[in-house]
């Protein structure tokens, strides 16, 4: 076989006794037979980078892949151990011999133990045919060494301990061959078939690539929290984690030795300001991003860079377009290469590990490369048991998308602002896997997911419980946004009493316009008993970690549950379409009660619709057919709008007095002006009827028609949402209808 060659990951064990490993220090490499142990030159498998020798190794023993120019073998020592790594010359030959060594041993046991020497034949061919696939000049003897272990796994995979019961029956039976009571599954089974050689390091290999790989879980940093410690967060990438601003608009200093101009608000400052709020204790964010680095600068820059509980990585674009001109694209061998040795040493850290990419560009070629870099680095991801995060999917279907970029491939303040921000929500008390939400969920406060706020017994909330958050508090919810949807509060309120406040919401959907949403509760001067109101919040529509973030400027707010109901814009329809009515959920149960001349509302959280999209208003159209009784006061359909109060402030309502049609608008039930249309129902009796509410966008008319006939309309300049409702007088007949109540930002 010619040079140079290949050698698998490195396992530091005693070739004399398989339970000592050297572990969590260094091992040196040198040429077997040389005295003085003079350190040999390695590289890592693509031989693009230098490995430095002393090795560093895990607390497992474990060292990276490597590959010598001259040496097929090289000898090692650390620990107080020693021992010799063997490349792949002669690995075909030793590991059929082993395996002829291992079936005699295991004629004097079980049948078991023919499995487990089995097992390692395969494990041999595995790792052989691996190591096949990494040098394109293998000879021919490789290729049949490759050809013979693939056929081996096929016949004996079904044979393999795949569960832990055969794990464990394997591991006795290869125990009793080998007269290793007690010695862990691995080393019996290479003491099974013989002690050092090819079989020894092939076997090795195949436990760190299966289910012997030791990786920490989340639960490290996250105890930190809940525990009030420091958790440390690492942020490692290229320019879009940096934050670079090529348009020169930049306002924060440059960082790390690089002179790029930053955005003013750079990815990891808007990551770090998010993840202080989705944490119960402080949080130390490490910024480690380089514009132009690709994953082999990454290793190499921050070598000596700091440990996080946590660390994020963000490195595909320039691996897969090497837009810093750094040397050229890496090949796929390299990137993998060099991703592995990332995650490798971020888990010898005890770290987790996150991995982003997939942040689309203008050019369609670049963008199917960057994909593709983007596809494998998440195959490497969840095989290690890593969170990844598609940017394209984050910032998908947002309505400031076309103004995310300045170059066409970097990023404006909205953009760096919006991902640094959503990525944050992978810091929060449920880590790399927050609360997922679809239309239909619903958070309450047992679930004890958020941050901020204290919890308050309350016997006429829904649950028993709400979140009170106060003036000078913020509650932050950390999700994970499975389908578009609008989160709506339902807040919960006694009489005049309580309930009552300013807050604003925090919106991470850029800096264009709507960042920042404010609601005011204002107690009606009526009000009696236990009474909710609706505030829906911003459209949630890109996909993957955000942030429900709301601060009380004012008074105290009471939150007794926060839906999600699905993103329905409304599209233009023609009148002649009115029986094509918008699909609303069925409402029932009183869930509102506000002064207005002893009248109930009931409101379906689970219809809303935004008439903007975004500073862009839009019509839209709702029909209710509808049964209504006679009366000075009878059941009405009302169209209830909020401006800076989530209780009615000011609404609409149409309602049925004998054969006339009342276009009633109020303000907190101390102002009322009636437009009156008359002969539009019969003087007598019960009436069932198709009312129809257009918003024409173009004039801010709320047009109302009786079984398709314009009959009158309102003006309103603020509306900007819409939920399903019904709103009816108590004591009167019914109403067999669905009204429509809208919350507007200010």
């Amino acid at each position: 076989m010619p040079a140079p060659y290949t050698f698998t990951q490195m396992f530091a064990v005693d070739p004399n006794n398989s339970e000592n490993v050297a572990k969590g220090g260094t091992i040196l490499l040198y040429a077997p037979g040389d005295p003085t142990k003079t350190p040999v030159t390695i590289t890592d498998i693509s031989g693009s980078l230098t490995i430095a020798n002393p090795v560093a190794i895990n607390a497992n023993g474990f060292g990276p892949a490597f590959r010598h120019a001259t040496l097929d073998q090289v000898a090692w020592d650390g620990g107080g151990f020693t021992g010799t790594f063997e490349s792949y010359r002669g690995m075909k030959d030793a590991a059929e011999s082993s395996a002829a060594a291992a079936n005699a041993s295991a004629g004097a046991a079980d049948a078991s133990a023919g499995a487990a020497a089995l097992a390692a034949t395969n494990a041999a061919g595995e790792v052989a045919e691996t190591l096949a696939g990494v040098a394109a000049d293998a000879d021919a003897s490789r290729v049949a060494a490759q050809t013979a272990a693939t056929n081996a796994a096929n016949a004996v995979a079904e044979q393999l301990a795949s569960t832990v019961a055969q794990a464990e029956a394997a591991k006795a039976a290869a125990q009793a061959a080998a007269g290793l009571v007690g010695a862990p599954a691995g080393s019996a089974v290479i003491a099974a078939i013989g002690p050092g050689g090819a079989a020894e390091v092939v076997l090795t290999a195949a436990i760190v690539d299966g289910v012997a790989l030791d990786r920490p879980s989340e639960g490290q940093g996250l105890k930190k929290s809940a525990d009030g410690a420091t958790k440390t967060i690492a942020l490692t990438g290229h320019s879009l984690l940096y934050g670079q601003d090529v348009s020169a608009s930049g306002t924060t200093p440059a960082t790390n030795g690089a002179t790029q101009a930053r955005s003013s608000t750079p990815t990891t400052v808007a990551f770090e300001s998010q993840a202080t709020l989705n944490n119960p204790s402080a949080v130390s964010v490490i910024n480690q991003s380089y514009p132009g680095d690709q994953t082999k600068q990454a290793l190499t820059r921050w070598v000596a860079g700091q440990s996080g509980d946590v660390e994020l990585f963000w490195l595909d674009t320039n691996d897969a377009m090497d837009y810093g001109n750094r040397g050229g694209i890496l090949t796929d061998a390299q990137t993998l290469a060099n991703f592995r040795a990332l995650i490798d040493r971020a888990n010898a850290r005890g770290a987790e590990v996150i991995v982003v990419g997939g942040s689309p560009v203008t050019t369609t070629a670049h963008a199917r490369r960057i994909f593709a870099a983007a596809a494998a680095d998440r195959a490497t991801a969840l095989r290690y048991g890593a969170r990844y995060v598609d940017i394209a999917e984050l910032v998908q279907g947002l309505p400031e998308l076309d103004a995310y970029w300045t170059d066409g491939i970097h990023g404006t303040p909205a953009f760096y602002g919006t991902v640094g921000r959503r990525l944050a929500a992978l810091t929060g008390p449920k880590g790399a896997y927050p609360i997922r939400v679809a239309p239909g969920m619903k958070y309450v406060a047992r679930q004890r997911a958020h941050v901020g706020g204290t919890h308050s017994t309350l016997t006429g909330s829904a649950t028993g419980q709400t979140i009170a958050v106060i003036a000078g508090q913020t509650l932050t919810l950390a999700i994970d946004v499975q389908a578009p949807v609008t989160p709506v509060l339902k807040l919960y309120m006694y009489r005049a009493e309580e309930g009552f406040g300013t807050f604003e919401i925090i919106y991470n959907g850029g800096a264009l316009g709507k960042a920042t949403k404010r609601v005011t509760l204002t107690a009606p001067p009526t009000a009696s008993g236990n009474h909710w109101a609706y505030v829906p919040l911003h459209e949630y529509r890109g996909l993957g970690p955000d942030n429900i973030t709301i601060t009380c400027t004012a008074g105290r707010i009471e939150i007794d549950a926060i839906t999600f109901v699905a993103v329905r814009p409304s599209q233009p329809a023609a009148i002649s379409q009115k029986y094509k009515a918008l699909a609303l959920h069925p409402v029932g149960g009183v869930a509102n009660r506000f002064s207005l001349t002893g009248s109930d509302a009931m409101i379906d959280t689970l219809s809303g619709v935004s008439l903007r999209d975004g500073a862009t208003k839009i019509p839209a159209r709702w029909m209710f057919e509808a049964t209504l009784g006679t009366g000075a006061d009878g059941p009405m359909l009302a169209q209830s709008v909020s401006d800076n109060s989530a209780l009615i402030r000011y609404g609409y309502l149409a309602l049925r007095n004998g054969a006339n049609l009342i276009l009633r608008t109020f303000d907190s039930a101390t102002s009322i002006v009636d437009q009156v249309i008359t002969g539009v129902f019969p003087a007598t009796g019960t009436v069932r009827t198709m009312i129809e509410i257009d918003y024409d966008a173009t004039t801010n008319a709320l047009k109302v028609y009786i079984d398709g006939t314009l009959k009158g309309q309102f003006t309103d300049t603020a509306a900007t949402w819409l939920m399903a409702g019904l709103h009816a007088a108590t004591g009167q007949a019914y109403c067999a209808a669905t009204g429509s109540v809208y919350s507007d930002a200010a």
